[in-house]
């Protein structure tokens, strides 16, 4: 065979992989929107989609080994280990993981989690191996814009009936759950999937062009109202930080980036001032956390600030402190939460993984997220790594406030992946 004709067939069989490999992520996407399709037309759903949500996304997990299994069978370079610092620090957490379960058992909780929030050991070795690798083996630019079009068109479609709930005619499945929450089963997790869309549109927008572009940019604006309605704070300061972020390197880029981020800035201005006249709720949002942070700067120890996520914290590290190293396990520690805080998660992700598998496996998870955004914002070459870049540092930012659940910690995987992975 001859050198080119090898290079056709290596370039095919990439064609191929990309393909495969990005099948996971295009179906955990379709399945907001198979739940929202059952939300607007099966009365029951309200109480169904605890079970039928889960569901959903184990059996997409299920394929997506398959789908990993195919790639890896389609490796072309068997004889080159392509491992960056992101797969080392993974690699520890995971070994953490394991080391902190055989300390402290292998309980169905610490194996599958409880129900409700389904983010297991199994589910975290998903995530890492399954999720993770599978994107980072997409390559394509065009594969990978894809995933962010169709994320993208389900945000548009779950907002939509997110504002007609709010302020046309309200939606049964919608209506029984804390906080405004759409197909999600708490305001706040919808509002980690919105940050994590606004920054991945933001990004689209800003260096796309033609239908991608636009359809960044009406993504994004639609996302900002829809975070303002949904009013997790967290969420919106994590957003906020992002778009700094973004509009920073779109104005270090050029021209035709600096002009859009310009424009990204006085959309944002409208659609917030807009937010803030149409709801008092966001206005005293505002003003209770920004009194709280005051209190909190002053030395006031203020328990109850952040809904009580300031003392869950302080009450969460004093027992990380005693088991520094392995920790409790996975959800080992719920049952004593519960009695003195009335909850059973840290409300933060990181400080979650200190807790159930011990400092060293937070360190490992951090560096590994953060290495990498830094090797996607990096990768000049490809524009999708940066968005996904993006994407990624947004849910980051957001899970310092929040809880990993089944339906929301994917995208970071995915994204993770996207922006360290193959480039083509």
């Amino acid at each position: 065979m001859g050198r080119a004709e090898k290079h056709i067939m290596n370039n095919e069989i990439k064609d191929r992989k990309g393909i495969t490999a990005v099948i996971p992520a295009m179906l955990l996407c379709a399945v907001p929107f198979i739940i929202l399709l059952l939300d607007l037309f099966v009365p029951s759903m309200s109480a169904l989609q605890y079970k039928i949500y889960p569901a959903m996304i184990r059996t997409v997990s299920l394929i997506s080994i398959i789908c990993m299994a195919a790639c890896f069978s389609m490796n072309i370079d068997r004889d080159r280990l392509h491992i960056d610092f992101k797969d080392v620090c993974f690699m520890l957490f995971t070994v953490c993981i394991l080391i902190s379960t055989c300390i402290n058992g292998f309980s169905h909780e610490a194996f599958f989690s409880v129900p409700y929030r389904y983010v297991g050991v199994f589910d975290l070795f998903i995530f890492i191996f399954i999720y993770m690798y599978c994107s980072g083996c997409i390559g394509s630019e065009r594969l990978k814009t894809a995933f962010f079009v169709c994320l993208m068109t389900v945000s548009d479609l779950v907002a939509a009936a997110f504002f007609c709930d709010h302020f046309i005619v309200k939606i049964p499945a919608f209506n029984d759950k804390l906080e405004p929450s759409a197909i999600f089963f708490h305001g706040n997790h919808y509002g980690y999937f919105l940050v994590t869309v606004i920054a991945v549109s933001a990004g689209c927008y800003c260096f796309s062009r033609g239908k991608t572009a636009f359809m960044g940019g009406l993504s994004f604006i639609t996302g900002l109202a829809a975070l303002a309605l949904n009013r997790s704070m967290g969420c919106i300061f994590a957003a906020a930080a992002t778009l700094a972020i973004i509009f920073l390197i779109s104005v270090i880029q050029g021209d035709t980036q600096r002009n859009k981020a310009l424009l990204m800035a006085v959309c944002i201005a409208v659609v917030s001032a807009c937010m803030l006249v149409i709801s008092s709720q966001l206005r005293a949002d505002f003003v209770q956390t920004f009194m709280e942070f005051r209190q909190i700067i002053s030395g006031d120890n203020n328990i109850y600030a952040g809904n009580g996520r300031w003392g869950i914290w302080q009450y969460v590290a004093s027992y990380i402190a005693d088991y520094p190293w392995w920790g409790y396990g996975c959800e080992g520690i719920a049952e004593i939460m519960k009695d003195y805080t009335l909850t059973t998660n840290p409300h933060n992700e990181p400080l979650t993984y200190a807790a159930f598998f011990g400092i060293p496996a937070a360190v490992f998870y951090c560096a590994g997220v953060i290495a990498a955004v830094i090797k996607g914002l990096r990768a000049k070459e490809s524009k999708a790594c940066m968005i996904a870049s993006f994407g990624a540092m947004a849910y980051f930012l957001s899970s310092l406030f929040g809880v990993a659940m089944f339906y929301t910690a994917p995208y970071l995987f995915i994204l993770m992946g996207i922006a360290a992975g193959d480039k083509n």
